[in-house]
């Protein structure tokens, strides 16, 4: 149950992309364990409930990983769309001046002068 837990709170938070390597195995090691615990449970031992309990949260992390996943798939692939033409100029900035500081000034005011309406 407490691995089900802290499986969801990272992956709850997992727009910061690193708590997701720790929720998806989490959630899988929630489950493994809460099936175990059920059947230890029918088998007449105590805490069935929260047996059930990890199951589920591992599940619930699980898939909220995946939707942080999807998320962020799709936004860096809009981000690589909209702004394919600006990173390829970053890249080349940097290879010719070998000043990366002054490249991303200048990238980041590129692309905030395109999304100002």
């Amino acid at each position: 149950m407490v691995t089900g837990i802290v499986s969801l709170l990272l992956a709850v938070i997992g727009v910061f992309v690193l708590p997701l390597f720790l929720a998806v195995p989490g959630g899988i090691v929630a489950i493994v364990l809460g099936a175990a615990g059920r059947k230890r449970a029918k088998a007449g031992a105590p805490r069935g409930g929260q047996a059930t309990t990890g199951i589920v949260t591992g599940i619930v992390s699980l898939v909220v990983s995946a939707i942080w996943v999807v998320v962020v798939v799709v936004l860096g692939s809009q981000f690589l769309a909209e702004f394919s033409q600006e990173v390829a100029e970053l890249e080349a900035c940097i290879e010719e001046t070998g000043d990366p500081d002054l490249c991303r000034e200048r990238f980041t005011d590129e692309v905030f002068e395109q999304l100002d309406p």
